[in-house]
């Protein structure tokens, strides 16, 4: 996904969490994490990171059951935002390529 598509779908999970946030109860659907077919592994990887990331403490966020939609959409958001702010491999590719015509 190019940084433009990454940086617009988190926008919209912005928005998302935004008008989520106005429902009376935030719960995920039961099948959230098993749509993902996430192993035990991935979701203590997964808990562990958005701790992490959202500042959440484990009183705060103590399994990926006590996640509430908005949660996941600020999670999510954040992650997304990170991710578009690498470089692309393409960029690097290049660098790499100009680096080695400098020095030839």
């Amino acid at each position: 996904m190019n940084k433009i598509l990454l940086k617009l779908t988190a926008k919209m999970l912005d928005i998302a969490q935004d008008e989520f946030s106005n429902h009376g109860c935030n719960d995920l659907y039961e099948d959230t994490w098993s749509y993902a077919d996430m192993t035990q592994q991935d979701k203590d990887e997964l808990l562990k990171d958005m701790r992490e990331t959202t500042g959440y403490d484990e009183e705060d966020l103590p399994s990926l059951e006590s996640v509430g939609d908005t949660q996941l959409m600020g999670y999510l958001k954040r992650k997304l935002l990170e991710e578009a702010k690498k470089p692309t491999i393409a960029k690097v590719v290049n660098i790499e390529k100009n680096i080695g015509d400098i020095h030839m």
